[in-house]
């Protein structure tokens, strides 16, 4: 059958385009991980600029800079790593008064309306990678951080591979009607394995690691449903396209947004 054949060599290809780009991206995300501070910190602060600006960019089509989304972005993680919290709203303050500048004469309500959505998602983005500046500074960091990260990875790549090559079970979601059971499933189970991995390495936290595997596994696949969700009303396939076989920034990191937050909580929260 030339369809599924064809099919199924474009998932190998975009498959193999993934495992390059993890290849190289991997070991700069991981030994920042390891290293923590300022390592750390900075690389969320590059990929929070980046991932707000192709959002920003693609809210306003060029209409005005995206150094407004960057802003918004950058002043919560930035303000955390400082550990001064009140520069959040002061730094908010000025990068929403420099979107205002930049905004078209006209004023009219759409440039409004996309101005206002390229703040908003903006901050969303820099919000929710707070946690992992959080996650690495807390007890036993590291175990923490490097279990979602793998586990991210994990579930991203096998819920891709299985899902294209042996899934046969849709799941029926409109916001992604490629995404099997199979896919899914295999997903969540990948991230609970490198939770028991990591309890190997880390054996006074093993249980919890587990745990955590387990919430990495159905955080990522959230995560990704929901920027699926967000392509579909924008009318892309990609965020971006700086990264072959993912597209941009957002579109590698969907996923880990949503499981360093709840993974943070997870770990925070549980005894």
């Amino acid at each position: 059958m030339p369809g599924r054949f064809d099919t199924a060599s474009r998932a190998d290809s975009r498959l193999g385009l993934r495992l390059l780009a993890a290849a190289v991206i991997a070991p700069i995300e991981l030994a920042c991980a390891v290293a923590g501070d300022w390592w750390f910190t900075g690389l969320v602060l590059v990929v929070a600029a980046v991932a707000a600006w192709e959002w920003s960019a693609l809210q306003t089509r060029g209409r005005f800079l995206p150094v407004l989304g960057v802003g918004c972005a950058l002043a919560f993680p930035l303000s955390l790593a400082l550990g001064i919290l009140t520069l959040a709203p002061l730094a908010l303050s000025i990068a929403i008064s420099a979107g205002i500048l930049l905004l078209p004469r006209s004023g009219d309500a759409e440039s409004l309306t996309t101005g206002a959505l390229a703040v908003v998602g903006s901050i969303c983005v820099g919000c929710l990678l707070v946690p992992a500046i959080a996650l690495r500074g807390a007890d036993n960091g590291v175990a923490w951080l490097l279990t979602v990260i793998l586990g991210t990875w994990a579930c991203d790549t096998l819920a891709f591979a299985i899902g294209r090559r042996r899934g046969t079970h849709r799941l029926g979601l409109w916001m992604s009607p490629n995404k099997t059971i199979e896919g899914t499933i295999s997903g969540i189970l990948a991230a609970a394995v490198v939770g028991v991995l990591a309890g190997f390495v880390f054996p006074s936290v093993a249980v919890k690691l587990l745990g955590l595997g387990v919430v990495v596994g159905l955080s990522t696949v959230g995560g990704d449903l929901v920027e699926s969700a967000v392509k579909r009303r924008l009318g892309v396939k990609d965020m971006g396209w700086i990264i072959p076989g993912h597209g941009g920034i957002l579109d590698r990191i969907d996923g880990q947004l949503y499981s360093v937050l709840f993974g943070y909580l997870f770990v925070t929260l549980t005894p």
